[in-house]
């Protein structure tokens, strides 16, 4: 079950003829994130997807590792490649998960600096109680994110047949990443905070995801009932 504040909410920035004229020629990339029922809606359908056999039985489940790869994404807006890639143990070219400290170590072990952003960050406690319970129970043993008992090394093909069963075909495993950092932002925690939490610099935070922080339009909206009344100075407030 996924939890997350209540009063968390989606957002489309801008609409697709917008981003084809202004977005791609001006360098700003659309940003599209999911909301709470989205997210659930999504995760459910991973764990509930069958194959089917040739005589139309339901066959096996085939992505409810994709399931606990949402739940890792959405907790941390850690980037697909870093969760995939990610070991319960110290690894050379990998990174790793301690379940006994609880810290998420997204950049690999011997692996140079990027200007991607790596933070090791400390697990939220439900997602690493579910993580201690995979271990656990035999479902990931050597890697946060493994199927049939191998690691899974990428998600994007059973991601795009997942989401399309949901109805949810604009999102992909990064616009994960996006919606954490907005949810997050959006229960009021500080941009710096965001920042080193999900390894997403400020300046891209107050570019992209200013409109997510509490009270940004404030003053607009109390402006708004004002329009064409005289100010204090003797002029139009607003025309």
């Amino acid at each position: 079950m996924l939890c997350v504040p209540s009063r968390l909410a989606t957002f489309y920035l801008g609409s697709r003829v917008s981003w084809a004229f202004h977005g791609r020629f001006m360098g700003v990339s659309p940003i599209r994130s999911v909301t709470r029922e989205e997210a659930a809606h999504l995760i459910w359908t991973a764990w509930r997807a069958r194959k089917r056999n040739r005589g139309g039985t339901l066959g096996p489940y085939m992505s409810k590792h994709l399931a606990r790869f949402i739940l890792v994404a959405l907790y941390t807006g850690t980037r697909a490649g870093a969760i995939c890639g990610a070991a319960l143990v110290p690894s050379i070219g990998r990174g790793y998960v301690d379940l006994e400290r609880g810290a998420f170590h997204r950049k690999a072990v011997g692996a140079r600096t990027t200007n991607k952003r790596q933070p090791t960050a400390d697990l939220p406690p439900r997602l690493l109680a579910h993580m201690r319970r995979w271990n656990r129970r035999g479902i990931s043993k050597h890697s946060v994110i493994e199927w049939q008992g191998e690691p899974v090394l990428r998600v994007t093909k059973t991601f795009e047949t997942i989401r399309d069963l949901a109805g949810l075909s604009d999102v992909s495993p990064h616009t994960l990443r996006h919606t954490s950092i907005s949810w997050y932002l959006r229960a009021g925690v500080a941009i710096s905070d965001v920042s080193d939490y999900c390894g997403v610099s400020e300046t891209i935070i107050r570019r992209h995801y200013k409109h997510h922080l509490p009270g940004t339009y404030e003053r607009v909206f109390e402006a708004a009932p004002r329009f064409g009344k005289v100010g204090k100075a003797g002029t139009k407030a607003a025309n």
